[in-house]
């Protein structure tokens, strides 16, 4: 099974910014948020901690995820110097010996075992390698739903035997 697909600093932003957000310090940083709203909210002063808490918690997740969109848009898009291989046209393959993502500048193949998620969540399919490593492919470039699903459902198939 392969798909081409054009990847634009849209998409790099994006789907980063996706990706980023399914990473294990998001959850430690609504922790840390939870902990500084009850400790703030706790306060003798506060009329009501519990919403007090929420609010600050909510605000500081938003913060959060505002920043990391604004620091991710300016770094691609100010960027002339991308890596090449980075932007354009990428082919991803799924084959017996694992997954292939190539380009005009780069061939990488990883091993069904080096695969532990993936994601299909807005406009977006996110495979993760090697616990910290995200391709991203924009699901417009499957011309039926079945086709995204088919691809999808095999990705998902594959690491699973492993």
């Amino acid at each position: 099974m392969k798909i081409r697909v054009l990847i634009n600093r849209k998409d790099l932003v994006l789907g980063t910014w996706l990706a980023t957000l399914h990473t294990p310090w998001v959850f430690l940083y609504v922790a840390l948020s939870v902990w500084v709203g009850y400790s703030i909210g706790s306060e003798p002063s506060a009329k009501d901690p519990m919403m007090v808490g929420i609010i600050i918690t909510v605000s500081g997740f938003i913060v959060l995820i505002t920043a990391l969109l604004v620091l991710l848009a300016m770094y691609v898009m100010v960027n002339p110097k991308l890596k090449k291989g980075t932007l354009g046209e990428h082919t991803f393959e799924v084959t017996e010996g694992g997954f292939i993502e190539s380009t005009a500048y780069n061939k990488t193949e990883h091993t069904w075992s080096s695969i532990d998620k993936i994601k299909k969540i807005f406009g977006y399919v996110l495979i993760r390698v090697s616990g910290h490593l995200w391709h991203i492919i924009p699901t417009r470039h499957f011309s039926k739903r079945s086709e995204l699903e088919a691809f999808v459902e095999e990705l998902r198939r594959r690491i699973t035997e492993v």
